[in-house]
C-alpha cells in the first residue's frame, strides 16, 4: 500500500538525515524519529539530543497543478532539535543558567541540519522539490532555556510534490 504524500517526504527526509548520520557529517549525535508532534516540548531526561521530524499536518494543501492531471501537494516537516541539560551544564554562579558552551554546540547542529537541506534535494519516489528554503524557526526558545534548562530549536522545511489524479 502506497504512502501518502506527506508521509512519502516525512519518510524521505529521515533517510536523508541518516545518511549524513552514517557518514559522521554532524557535529554530533542525536536521537532520531518520524513523529506527529505527539510528545511534550518538555524533555523528562537530561543529557541526550533528540531531533524528531514532524509533519506539520494543519499547514499541507492540496491544488489542481498547472499539468494535467495532477495535484500539487505542499507539505511543511518541521526538525525540532532538543536537549535537557542537567546540574553538571549550569553555573552555579549565574542563577542556574545554562553554559553557554553547551548552547553553542546545539546552535552549530541546528545550523548544520539547516545546511544539509539547503544543499540538496530529496530523493524520494515522488521526486519532492522545494517551495521554500529551509527556515530556522526558532533557536533557542529562550523561555525554554530559562525555565525548563531546555534547548529547543525548529527548522520549518517546505516540500512540493505532484501526485497524479
Amino acid at each position: 500500500m502506497p504512502d501518502a504524500v506527506a508521509v512519502s517526504i516525512a519518510k524521505a527526509v529521515v533517510t536523508h538525515i541518516q545518511t549524513a548520520i552514517d557518514a559522521d557529517d554532524l557535529s554530533q549525535e542525536f536521537e532520531l524519529e518520524r513523529s506527529y508532534g505527539d510528545w511534550d516540548m518538555e524533555l523528562k531526561q537530561n543529557e541526550f539530543t533528540r531531533v524528531d521530524v514532524d509533519l506539520v499536518t494543519t499547514k499541507q494543501e492540496a491544488e489542481l497543478a498547472t499539468r494535467a492531471g495532477k495535484l500539487a501537494y505542499t507539505v511543511p516537516i518541521d526538525l525540532c532539535i532538543r536537549r535537557r541539560f542537567g546540574n553538571d551544564k549550569q553555573d552555579d554562579e549565574k542563577q542556574g543558567r545554562v553554559y553557554v558552551a553547551e548552547v553553542d554546540g546545539l546552535m552549530l547542529l541546528v545550523e548544520e541540519l539547516h545546511e544539509l537541506f539547503l544543499q540538496t534535494s530529496l530523493t524520494d519516489p515522488l521526486a519532492s522539490m522545494w517551495k521554500e528554503d529551509p527556515k530556522i524557526l526558532t533557536a533557542p526558545v529562550p523561555r525554554h532555556l530559562k525555565d525548563m534548562k531546555q534547548f529547543v530549536g525548529i527548522i520549518r522545511l517546505t516540500f512540493v510534490a505532484y501526485r497524479a489524479v
